[in-house]
């Protein structure tokens, strides 16, 4: 029996560690669910001296790899966060 959920579009940077993301890949297709592990925010200067900020996603690492999947969003972008309902 699958667990009843919501989802809800918040900014990246309200993400937190432990919170699930359905990822959607071009055409709005689906391609990967995501608990979060770590997150990270970068910023990195451009050669014009502007920066450039960016939200870092770490899942746990992977079983066959030792490695986390990492994925990074500009800070503006926002994802869908999936929750329980109770």
């Amino acid at each position: 029996m699958t667990e009843p959920f919501t989802e809800e579009q918040v900014p990246i940077d309200e993400v937190l560690g432990g919170d699930s993301l359905a990822l959607v890949g071009e055409g709005g297709r689906r391609v990967l669910l995501f608990e979060v592990e770590n997150k990270i925010i970068s910023s990195v200067q451009q050669p014009d001296g502007s920066h450039r900020d960016t939200v870092i996603i770490e899942s746990e690492p992977l079983q066959a790899t030792g490695e986390p999947v990492r994925i990074e969003f500009p800070v503006e972008a926002v994802v869908t966060r999936l929750r329980r309902v109770k």
